[in-house]
This record gives structure tokens, C-alpha cells and sequence, in this order.
């Protein structure tokens, strides 16, 4: 079971910003000899969000033991986010105060627009979206941007109304590869290419509920995450380039 003080280090250094609270303990270790210092220089110089907590904390504890409680918990926060990034809300929907996330389109299409080497897509449907297309093209002519998209097909849905992406996405199936997860390699009883996601540069990665539709990206109600930084971007890319390579998802050819 995690004691009380570790359960509050912890809770601290989660929330705190991480360049401030560092600058802030260095600080405390500089000035400070023991707590009562300790706590004037947190309510000169700490952040505002943070100086009720570590006052409370260094009125409670020994000086010595917090002080190195917090500089290991902030160790091991930089370490989980250098791993694992940091991440945003997207959603499409109406917003309460809990949940303000930045709108689904608009993370879409600042992806598109911030790349400069790699873009992946991956989504079930795709219509409806004729601006994005146009901003996927200037990514590829313009700044050499290798864009590839992965994408649930009619003829290997196992419904039989399954999506027409090829037709919606006009003419840039024929300018990049599109690839397919095939009927035949999807096993006896089939299953739904039912992915989405945009991979930006291999360093950015937006998850979602959200396809690649006018409905999904304005007017549905979709929850998705963006993650940046870490090696979750890489990972995926790297994850997508294997399946391509093992022929799980195979490039559609032209008619």
C-alpha cells in the first residue's frame, strides 16, 4: 500500500508543469535549510497552483524526506513522459466544463499541415472532407510529405453496405497508397477494419473514435487523444509498416 506522503508526492509532481516545479525544488534546495524555509520560499516563488500542497506538506513531514520524496517523484514523471508523451483531449460535441478538448477537425487538420516527412491515416469510412484531401495533397507537392492511408473497403467489409472511401477521397487514391486489410486474411468468421488514427512524423499521434467524415469530425459526438512526444508515434508507424510488410494490409491497385 502506498503511504500518505508518497500518495501526495505523487499526486504533485502528476499535475505540477514539469520545467517550474523543477526550477522550483532546485531552488528549495539552494535557499532552504530545513521546512519553515522551506515554506517561505515556496510562497515567494512557487506557482500558485502548487504552494498550498507543498506547504502543507513540508509543515507535516520531515525537510529532508520530502524534499527528496518530490525530486524522485519528479524523476520518474519525466521518465514516464519521456516515454510515453504527453497528450490532449479531441472531441466533437457539445462541451461542458469538464471537458473542453480541442474540436476532432481541427486536430486533423493541424497534423496535416505540421507535417514534413510522414503521414498515416487509418480509418473505416472517408467522404465528405474534400478541404482535407486538398490539404493531404499540398503536404505531398509541396513539402515532399509521404502521406499513405489505410482504410476499410466495400468489397472486404463483412457487411454487405460497407463503406466506398475510394469514390469519397476523389482523386488521391491514385496519388499515394491506400492500403486494405484483405477478406481472406481476416479469418473464418471476419472482422472490421475499424482503426482510426493519424500518425504526424512519427512523432505525433492523434487516437479516435472519429472516421474521416464530415459527420464524424462536425457533428457526431467523438472522443479521441493526442499524444505527443514518447515513442507511442513511433511505435504505431512502426507497427503499420509491419503490417504492411507482412502483407496483413495490401497497397489497392488502380483500376
Amino acid at each position: 500500500m502506498i503511504g500518505p506522503l508518497a500518495q501526495r508526492v505523487a499526486e504533485i509532481a502528476v499535475e505540477a508543469d514539469h520545467s517550474p516545479f523543477r526550477r522550483l525544488l532546485s531552488g528549495i534546495r539552494d535557499s532552504a535549510t530545513d521546512a519553515k524555509s522551506a515554506r517561505r520560499y515556496i510562497e515567494r516563488h512557487g506557482p500558485a497552483p502548487l504552494r498550498k500542497p507543498l506547504v502543507d506538506l513540508f509543515a507535516s513531514t520531515d525537510f529532508a524526506v520530502v524534499l527528496a520524496a518530490l525530486e524522485g517523484a519528479l524523476a520518474a514523471a519525466a521518465a514516464t513522459r519521456k516515454q510515453l508523451g504527453s497528450s490532449r483531449l479531441a472531441w466533437t460535441g457539445p462541451s461542458t466544463r469538464m471537458l473542453e478538448g480541442r474540436p476532432t477537425r481541427a486536430v486533423v487538420a493541424e497534423l496535416i499541415a505540421d507535417a514534413r516527412s510522414s503521414l498515416t491515416l487509418v480509418t473505416y469510412a472517408g467522404h465528405k472532407i474534400g478541404d482535407l484531401v486538398k490539404e493531404l495533397d499540398k503536404a505531398r507537392l509541396e513539402r515532399d510529405v509521404s502521406v499513405r492511408i489505410v482504410l476499410e473497403t466495400k468489397e472486404d467489409s463483412p457487411k454487405a453496405s460497407g463503406p466506398e472511401p475510394m469514390k469519397s477521397l476523389q482523386h488521391l487514391p491514385y496519388a499515394v497508397p491506400i492500403y486494405r486489410w484483405p477478406k481472406e486474411k481476416r479469418g473464418k468468421d471476419g472482422g472490421s477494419m475499424h482503426a482510426k488514427c493519424v500518425i504526424r512524423d512519427r512523432q505525433e499521434a492523434l487516437i479516435s473514435s472519429a472516421n474521416l467524415t464530415s459527420a464524424a469530425l462536425d457533428r457526431n459526438m467523438e472522443l479521441g487523444v493526442l499524444i505527443a512526444g514518447g515513442d507511442v508515434a513511433l511505435r504505431l508507424e512502426q507497427h503499420y509498416d509491419d503490417l504492411i510488410h507482412d502483407e496483413i494490409l495490401v497497397r489497392v491497385e488502380e483500376d
